[in-house]
């Protein structure tokens, strides 16, 4: 089973934004909106 590189950044990614997002809530709404 190959592995692609491209799709597996991307999943890595998406999962330390939300790990960043949960941990370290921003008090400013207009950025946790992004």
């Amino acid at each position: 089973m190959p592995i692609d590189p491209i799709k597996l950044t991307q999943e890595i990614k998406e999962s330390y934004t939300r790990y960043l997002t949960s941990a370290f809530r921003l008090r400013d709404e207009k950025l946790r909106e992004l």
